[in-house]
């Protein structure tokens, strides 16, 4: 897998090893999500998904895993005032069936 990408004239989600899940989590409510994991979220709800504190080598993937995310979109939070490409609050993520890779700088959050 690539590990890492060009966003805003810098590298995000360099390291040495391979961006690969070291787990999956089927998730039907709001949580706070954990580094490197792939999250199968239910959307037959809106959820909010608390981001973990930034870090360097944070990646986190997340699927809509039922479909419906058009209608019943993910809220993405961070823990404190960081932003999610640039956009500070809550963050929605629509669009039925997708993926979303997230990652960080160390300050700030990324979507790929």
């Amino acid at each position: 897998l690539q590990t890492e990408f060009y966003h805003n004239g810098a590298w995000v989600g360099g390291g040495s090893g391979a961006l690969a899940p070291t787990a999956v989590s089927s998730i039907s409510s709001n949580i706070t999500l954990a580094n490197k994991i792939l999250y199968l979220v239910d959307t037959t709800a809106v959820r909010t998904l608390t981001l973990p504190a930034p870090s360097a080598d944070l990646f986190i993937m997340i699927k809509d895993a039922t479909g419906t995310m058009f209608t019943n979109n993910i809220q993405l939070t961070t823990p404190g005032a960081e932003t999610i490409d640039g956009v500070a609050g809550p963050y929605a993520l629509d669009g039925d069936y997708n993926t979303f890779w997230i990652f960080s700088d160390g300050t700030n959050y990324f979507l790929n």
